[in-house]
């Protein structure tokens, strides 16, 4: 059975998270109208007729593995309530203070037919903000069901070619002189980068992928060092390029490094330079603590030398663009940014959802009500471009979707990270007890985890800051990529016993 046969489901899982990493980042309903219905049914297709199948089991038994683990799952119901709660808004949908102008003058009721359920103020506008969800939700699952663990494996290494092509993309579009993403349609008035016509969604992606990218290459190293030798086990074959095999993940660590600073996002250059730093120290004290003297000597020496070099070449050669932009950060344009301060945004979509506490006003909502909250003041300074977003994605999706969709949303978190708790528990557990020469270093705490499940969640703690004040998770293909990886984490962690 060939590579494709096998990873059948895989590749269907990933055709979604392609499809919306290259549409302009997911950004563009108009252009996954057509293409999103479609990409579903083959993902449900993958998931339900081609998973992956044990050694021991047939196709038919794997198929009936796959029913069973999404019925029972939790999180699957938790899913399908939050598309339920975005699909009745269709059949109940209220008027807009300001598209529907004339009629509401005229004597239409601008209330939604049953007042005490979710409702929209635009179809249109909703159904592109349900197109985010259920093929997001749907690769979840197929990824956590679908996929034994080496299929979880293989498809997060395969997202983080995935951006390295998308990073390219950008490189060249830069080079060539692209006034907007694929050279297609009218010249973007601001910055872009890769697919992304907002660079600060570009910023999170690649920030997140590199953190990704970063916990691969460390899982590698340790992959490869704990492999068989040919003078220890004749039966063993150990690996044929042991050095390309440790260190091939260190090329999309460096492309993808650049991908986010070349993006110009100011968080992305803060959240990128804190994660390569804590990167670095993560893996100098992990073998600084079971190096021997000399070797503790000679890693600090390097470690140094290392430092100054690269803070040589940053401060030398970092270009204009970057330099002008990494000026502009301050701690109190930060904490601005964050508190919302300076901006009617936040004030006014907690105004909204204080009148629509349990669902919110559906998605895009805040686009067409935020005129009705805004004071004079404002309505006079309301920004033009971009003003479509609170630019803090917990109070808009809160304001959209009502504190009952922002709870359902909150609690797939939750239930992705249970496991990812779990597996640590188990870990910290045999770490305590593990005889030195086996016992991974201190603090055991961060070091018994997993180096690829730590780069996940240090690429999601990356976002979710990010996600205080932007809206990086309104960009489906970073929606996507989190939920998806939150899974995929289960991959490197064996199988509990």
């Amino acid at each position: 059975m060939n590579i494709f046969a096998r990873n059948a489901a895989v590749f269907h899982v990933f055709a979604i998270i392609a499809m919306f990493s290259w549409i302009s980042g997911g950004t563009r309903a108009d252009l996954l109208v057509p293409v999103v219905p479609w990409f579903f049914l083959l993902l449900m297709a993958g998931m339900l007729f081609f998973p992956q199948n044990r050694h021991d089991e047939t196709i038919v038994d794997a198929r009936m593995r796959v029913w069973r683990g999404i019925s029972r799952d939790p999180l699957t119901w938790v899913a399908v309530a939050f598309i339920v709660l975005l699909a009745i808004p269709f059949v109940n949908r209220g008027l807009c203070p300001v598209c529907d102008y004339q009629l509401i003058a005229a004597g239409a009721d601008p209330a939604p037919p049953v007042s005490f359920l979710p409702y929209c103020v635009d179809a249109s506008d909703h159904y592109g903000v349900f197109q985010w969800f259920f093929p997001a939700f749907g690769a979840m699952i197929a990824a956590k069901h679908a996929l034994l663990k080496r299929g979880k494996r293989l498809l997060l290494e395969m997202m983080v070619w995935n951006a390295v092509a998308l990073a390219i993309l950008g490189f060249v579009q830069q080079a060539s002189g692209a006034t907007s993403p694929f050279w297609s349609g009218d010249p973007l008035p601001g910055y872009f980068f890769s697919a992304w016509g907002y660079p600060n969604m570009a910023g999170d992606y690649f920030t997140f992928h590199f953190a990704v990218a970063a916990g691969l290459w460390q899982y590698r190293i340790a992959q490869v060092a704990n492999a068989p030798r040919a003078h220890e086990f004749d039966s063993i074959k150990g690996p044929a390029h042991p050095f390309m095999q440790a260190h091939y993940m260190l090329l999309p660590v460096m492309i993808l490094f650049i991908a986010a600073l070349d993006t110009l996002s100011r968080a992305a250059i803060i959240l990128s330079i804190g994660l390569f730093f804590a990167t670095l120290l993560l893996m100098f004290f992990g073998y600084f603590w079971k190096a021997s003297r000399a070797g503790r000597l000679k890693m600090c020496i390097f470690g140094a030398m290392s430092l100054v070099v690269v803070s040589f070449l940053a401060f030398t050669f970092a270009p204009d663009d970057l330099r002008n932009e990494a000026s502009t950060i301050t701690t109190d344009e930060v904490f601005k940014r964050v508190g919302g301060k300076g901006q009617y945004h936040q004030r006014v979509a907690t105004a909204i959802l204080k009148d629509n506490l349990a669902f919110g006003v559906g998605g895009w909502g805040y686009k067409h009500l935020c005129q009705s909250y805004m004071t004079e003041s404002e309505f006079k300074q309301m920004q033009k471009v971009g003003g479509i977003n609170v630019h803090d994605d917990y109070i808009q999706f809160s304001c959209e979707h009502g504190l009952i969709g922002a709870a359902l949303l909150l609690a797939v978190i939750v239930l992705l990270l249970v496991p990812i708790i779990r597996a640590w528990q188990r870990f910290y557990n045999w770490a305590i007890f593990a005889p030195p020469n086996k016992a991974p270093a201190k603090p055991l705490a961060i070091y018994c985890m997993s180096p690829a499940a730590l780069g996940v969640l240090m690429g999601c703690c990356a976002t979710f800051i990010h996600s205080f004040g932007d809206c990086a998770m309104r960009s489906p293909a970073v929606l996507t990529t989190v939920v998806v990886s939150l899974v995929c984490t289960d991959g490197f962690f064996p199988k509990d016993r």
